[in-house]
Parts: structure tokens; C-alpha cells; sequence
């Protein structure tokens, strides 16, 4: 029996719609017995660094059920804290602007100790705090995400997207709600 690592966080995220397995090598016959087990991705590797433990780096192949196609797009957002319009030395903004995404959104949040993001609900003006080393998973809820913290930081997504979908769809620029625009 071909002995695979289930990723029990994506399979609660998506309520056990999908399940997804990790094995270094992947070939035709573990594809088959993955199938036949009722797994409906099959990851063929996951190369992780230490500070972003969960995220999926751009490249990773992802094979999805013949039936339930699905795109998974790895994402790398640097949130300015200092005011100076840079992280690592590129360009950042220090928050984005209200949006959704069209499926879940698993995120991991990285930078220097007191680095923090803000994720606010439109609607409701619920606000969560998510500090270095903090994981959280974005939906379909309009949401807007700030660096308040005074510290550089980046957020490594991973998104689990409708075949075709685009990974966010962000508000008009004039949408405001909890005060923010």
C-alpha cells in the first residue's frame, strides 16, 4: 500500500470537498491507487522554507481529478510597516485594498518579530490580527488587509481557485465601509 501524507489543514479548510496527499515521487501507478483511495489531488512535491511552513511555492504541480478541475496559485504579497514604500527592497504598499477571492485563500504571515497584518470584514468592521508565524484563511467575504504594525512584512499564499478563475477580484476603487477605503 502506497503510504501518503494527508494535509489535514487543506482538507478542513475546504470542509473535506477536497483531499489532497503529498508524496515525493508520483508516477502512474501511485496516481491510480491515489484515486482509487478517493484523493482528489495529488501533490508531487512541496518544497517549504522554514519561515513560510504550509505555503506552496510557484512551480509546485498539482494534479486534479479529471472531474473537479482546480487551479492552485501561489501567491507572495510584501505589506510595508515603516512608511519607506519598500520591502526587501522592492516596491510595497502598506495594504490592500477591499476584495474577495473565489476560493479559499490559505496565508501565512512573515517578516521580523512585531510584524503584523490586519484583515477587516466589510459589513460587520471585524478586525483580526495575524503576527509573524500566524497562518489564516481568506474566503469569499469582502475583506481588506492593512500593516499596521510599524514592521515590513509578507504574506505567502496559497489559493485553491476555480480552473480559469482570477484570484482576486477587488472592489471599485471608491468601495469604503469600517472607515477604509
Amino acid at each position: 500500500m502506497l503510504q501518503l501524507r494527508t494535509l489535514i489543514g487543506l482538507a478542513v479548510v475546504l470542509g473535506g470537498a477536497v483531499s489532497v496527499a503529498c508524496n515525493e515521487n508520483v508516477g502512474p501507478a501511485a496516481q491510480a491507487e491515489a484515486r482509487d483511495a478517493g484523493l482528489d489531488a495529488l501533490v508531487t512535491s512541496i518544497p517549504v522554507d522554514g519561515a513560510a511552513r504550509g505555503t506552496l511555492d510557484p512551480g509546485v504541480r498539482i494534479q486534479t481529478h479529471p472531474t473537479r478541475p482546480m487551479d492552485v496559485v501561489s501567491v507572495v504579497i510584501k505589506l510595508d510597516g515603516d512608511g519607506d514604500g519598500l520591502v526587501n527592497g522592492s516596491p510595497a504598499s502598506a495594504g490592500i485594498r477591499w476584495h474577495t477571492h473565489p476560493g479559499p485563500a490559505i496565508v501565512v504571515v512573515t517578516g521580523d518579530a512585531g510584524s503584523a497584518v490586519t484583515i477587516y470584514h466589510a459589513g460587520s468592521c471585524e478586525e483580526h490580527a495575524y503576527e509573524t508565524g500566524d497562518a489564516f484563511v481568506e474566503g469569499d467575504m469582502v475583506h481588506s488587509a492593512r500593516n499596521e504594525s510599524g514592521h515590513d512584512l509578507v504574506l505567502r499564499g496559497t489559493l485553491l481557485l476555480p480552473t480559469g478563475a482570477a484570484p482576486t477580484i477587488f472592489e471599485p476603487a471608491e468601495f469604503t465601509d469600517c472607515g477604509l477605503s
